[in-house]
């Protein structure tokens, strides 16, 4: 009797993943799935809340530190909606800047090869 292979979706708060698996031997990785972007503002809003109680503030303390007002922070922990630099003030009061490293970061090249098969990127953009 051989293994079915069955998709299906494994979500937890970080992130969802569609798997393609062997049951019940492995599960391989096979795309990760779509997200839309108000679920990741959300979902980083709530990643945010939780490194505030996880240092024993309150909104208000937050926004004291951060200089975000406190509506505006109260509205992000709702909607996920903020401005980025609102954003950036919490993430830096909260001492969790360097999570905005890796962002938007320069390729890291191996080979030549990689480099001379990376399409040019233009100078500046063209209204089409």
């Amino acid at each position: 009797m051989s293994p079915q292979t069955y998709l299906f979706r494994a979500h937890n708060r970080y992130d969802n993943i569609l798997y393609n698996a062997l049951l019940p031997y492995k599960v391989i990785m096979i795309s990760f799935a779509i997200t839309p972007p108000d679920e990741i503002a959300l979902e980083l809003a709530t990643r945010l809340k939780a490194r505030r109680l996880a240092r024993n503030l309150t909104q208000e303390g937050l926004s004291k530190r951060s200089g975000v007002p406190l509506g505006t922070l109260k509205k992000f922990e709702r909607s996920g909606t903020i401005s980025l630099v609102s954003f950036i003030r919490l993430l830096v009061a909260l001492k969790e800047e360097a999570a905005l490293e890796d962002l938007l970061k320069e390729r890291d090249f191996k080979t030549l090869n990689q480099v001379l098969s990376e399409p040019k990127t233009p100078k500046r953009g063209r209204i089409t």
